[in-house]
């Protein structure tokens, strides 16, 4: 399998856990330079407005969409055997 550097990417990202710093730089430029066209960035609710503003600086010319971080869980979701909806 081949292995993918961040400039290669295209479509969407999803990063989680990112505090947007200034020590991060060298991949957001990477992300920058790929066909990305969205980012998806997890942030607290509180740190929403700040988040999305860190977020332009670095990302510019691309969409950017803040989801809530409690939102998101590694559970499988279950299946129910009975349900064929």
């Amino acid at each position: 399998m081949k292995k993918k550097i961040l400039s290669e990417l295209s479509g969407a990202l999803v990063i989680i856990g990112c505090s947007l710093s200034d020590n991060d730089s060298h991949i957001y430029r990477k992300i920058n330079s790929s066909k990305v066209k969205t980012i998806y960035i997890s942030s607290k609710e509180t740190s929403k407005k700040k988040d999305y503003e860190k977020a332009e600086k670095f990302f510019k010319g691309k969409e950017i969409i803040l989801f809530d971080r409690k939102t998101i869980t590694y559970e499988l979701p279950s299946i129910d055997a009975g349900n064929t909806q």
